[in-house]
C-alpha cells in the first residue's frame, strides 16, 4: 500500500462517467440531447408516408426512350389521386417537370398504355415481381443524369426487352 493511501488521502479520483457534465455544464449537456431528439424525430416525421407511386400514362404502343427533363417553362404537373402521381407522356416521348422531388422520395413506379392496358415494371437492378421474361415488353429505368453546363437533369425511361434496356444503358454511358 503507498503511503498516500495509508495517510488516509482525501482526494479524489476523476468518474469517468461524470467528465462531460463537469467539462460543459450539465445544462449545456441537456440542451445537446434535447436539440439531437428534435432533430431526429423531424427526419423522422417528414419521411413518414413517403411511400407513393408514379404512374406513367405512356401512349398506345409506344417502344423506346421515355426521358423526364427538369425544365423551368413547359414543366406540367402531376395528377394526384390519393397516393397516386399521374405523368402523361407526350408522343414525343419526353416529359418536362418542375423538379425532381417527387421522383427522389422512395416510390413505386406504375406504367400503363393510354388506353388502359398495363406496362409491367422493373427496378434499376431488373427485379420486379410483374415479369420475369426477357422479351416481354417492360417499363425499364435505364438512369438518371444529373445537370450539367448546357444540360438540364433527366431521368431516362425505357419501354421494351430487357434487351433494349440493356442497349440504352450502354448507349447513355451507363455500363
Amino acid at each position: 500500500m503507498n503511503s498516500s493511501a495509508r495517510q488516509g488521502n482525501t482526494e479524489k479520483q476523476p468518474d469517468e462517467r461524470t467528465w462531460a457534465p463537469r467539462l460543459f455544464g450539465k445544462r449545456i449537456w441537456i440542451l445537446a440531447t434535447i436539440i439531437i431528439g428534435l432533430v431526429a424525430l423531424a427526419m423522422y416525421k417528414r419521411n413518414i408516408n413517403r411511400d407513393y407511386t408514379i404512374e406513367f400514362i405512356i401512349p398506345n404502343d409506344h417502344r423506346g426512350v421515355i426521358v423526364v427533363e427538369q425544365g423551368d417553362h413547359g414543366s406540367e404537373p402531376a395528377v394526384r389521386n390519393g397516393d397516386v402521381y399521374i405523368y402523361t407522356i407526350p408522343d414525343s416521348g419526353t416529359l418536362l417537370v418542375k423538379n425532381f422531388d417527387l421522383f427522389q422520395g422512395y416510390h413505386f413506379m406504375l406504367a400503363r398504355y393510354a388506353d388502359g392496358r398495363a406496362i409491367p415494371t422493373l427496378t434499376p437492378g431488373g427485379h420486379g415481381p410483374t415479369t420475369r421474361n426477357p422479351e416481354k415488353i417492360s417499363l425499364h429505368t435505364v438512369g438518371s443524369i444529373a445537370s450539367r453546363a448546357n444540360e438540364s437533369a433527366r431521368i431516362i425511361l425505357c419501354v421494351g426487352t430487357a434487351e433494349d434496356h440493356r442497349r440504352l444503358r450502354k448507349q447513355y454511358g451507363f455500363e
